[in-house]
Order: C-alpha cells, then structure tokens, then sequence
C-alpha cells in the first residue's frame, strides 16, 4: 500500500533526531482497510522517553504520524483516502505490554468484586484502546458482560454480574447463532 523504504528513510531520520540510546525496531502491517507502522524502542535507559502514564509515547505517536502523512502528501503524491488507512503505532521498553498486563489483573479483580457484590462496578475513564482489551479480557467470562459508558475522556467501562437465569439465556443464544 505504502513505500516501505520510503517510510523507513523517514522514520530513522526522527530517530536519529531523538538522539535516543536504544535499539529500533520497525514493523509493517497491512490490511483492507489498514498499514501499521509500528516502531518499536528498546534499550536499557530508555524508561525517561516513556513520559507520565505513556504521555510522551503517544506525542512521539501522534507527530510521527503527522510526519509521515505529511511526507507520504507531499513526496509521494498520495491521496487523502489512502493517508486516511495509515496507522502508527509507538513502544518504548516494553511499556505498552507491561500496562496492558496490569490493567488485565485492576479487571479480573474488579469482575471478582462485581460477582461477589452482585452488582456493578465502573472502573475509571480509560482509552479506547484499554476500553478494548477490557472488553475482549472479559467476554471469555459467560457469568459477567460489559459496556462503555460515558463520552470523551470520561468514558469508563462497567461491569455487570449476570444472574443464573441470564447466564442459561446467553448460552442457549450463543449455541443457536453457532447451529
């Protein structure tokens, strides 16, 4: 979909402008509707480039992409359908993964203490990406389901003990959508 080469020229021209002391990595993904670039930090000092709660990953995000549109506009002519399909997706030191795991034990705690309650419980405001994998963490449980409330920044993930009677309803559907 998009110059391969070209994209790596660019992004080991803003990395070498970081001046970061860290091993680089890119990857490139590509679906129907999608490219994946994802650049990948690791080393052994690289911790201060993660910036509070990720804040400096998703800046790097945000102006590598920017960058990279900007680029792919000017110097390879492409239009803004196909810019529009382009994703860039930053790491540094493992950070994303580490979070991800953390995030995953806050809710299978919080699920734990929904069942016990017998009612629901809202976690806080989160992204959509963290909203996602909350989902995903907690759809291979048949006894709770989830849903996100909230708008903008406020929107948070709740989490909803299933009675008996609506346990046996879910199952029944789910076998009959598989017949």
């Amino acid at each position: 979909m998009f110059d391969q080469e070209f994209i790596t020229k660019k992004l080991d021209k803003f990395v070498a402008l970081l001046g970061l002391n860290a091993d680089v990595d890119y990857d490139f993904q590509e679906g129907e509707d999608f490219f994946l670039v994802k650049v990948i930090f690791r080393g052994d000092n690289v911790g201060y480039a993660i910036g509070t709660g990720g804040g400096k990953i998703f800046s790097m995000q945000n102006v590598l992409l920017m960058m990279l549109k900007n680029s792919l506009r000017g110097e390879k002519n492409e239009d803004e359908e196909k810019l529009e399909k382009l994703r860039v997706f930053v790491d540094i030191g493992d950070y994303r993964e580490r979070k991800k795991q953390i995030l995953i034990k806050d809710v299978q705690r919080k699920a734990d203490e929904a069942r016990v309650l017998g009612e629901p419980v809202d976690l806080h405001p989160m992204s959509a990406i963290e909203r996602r994998e909350v989902h995903m963490e907690l759809k291979k449980f048949d006894d709770i389901k989830t849903e996100s409330l909230g708008e903008g920044r406020d929107r948070y993930v709740r989490i909803i003990p299933l009675k008996e009677e609506e346990i046996g309803a879910i199952k029944e559907e789910n076998e009959e959508q598989e017949e």
